[in-house]
């Protein structure tokens, strides 16, 4: 099997006793990402696995819970309003790494 760029490619899938699939390595890269497709040196596939969990907090819990999700409300709010702000006014763009030192420095602020 070829795969741009002139690179050769060659996997053997095994499928385990739980059904899923593992790799027999061979040449350069060769990652299994499903039953049927592969991943090469261009491109890159990611398996997203998600589980639920069903959780009965007390009201101790309940409490310090609602406390942890209204500051990351806040503080999403506060970021998106920084970002908004500063495109209205100057067309700049600020990024992730803005906003996370703007972050340290709420952060060392006194209470």
């Amino acid at each position: 099997m070829s795969h741009g760029a002139g690179v050769s490619h060659h996997c053997t899938r095994n499928r385990t006793s739980g059904g899923l699939l593992n790799t027999i390595h061979r040449g350069p890269v060769c990652i299994v990402a499903s039953s049927a497709s592969y991943v090469n040196l261009l491109s890159v596939t990611t398996i997203t696995r998600s589980y639920r969990v069903r959780a009965y907090p007390n009201s101790a819990q309940i409490r310090m819970l609602n406390h942890w999700f209204g500051a990351a409300r806040w503080l999403w709010n506060h970021a998106l309003d920084m970002r908004t702000k500063a495109y209205q006014r100057r067309q700049e763009s600020i990024t992730g790494v803005d906003i996370s030192r703007h972050i340290t420095k709420l952060k060392k602020l006194p209470r």
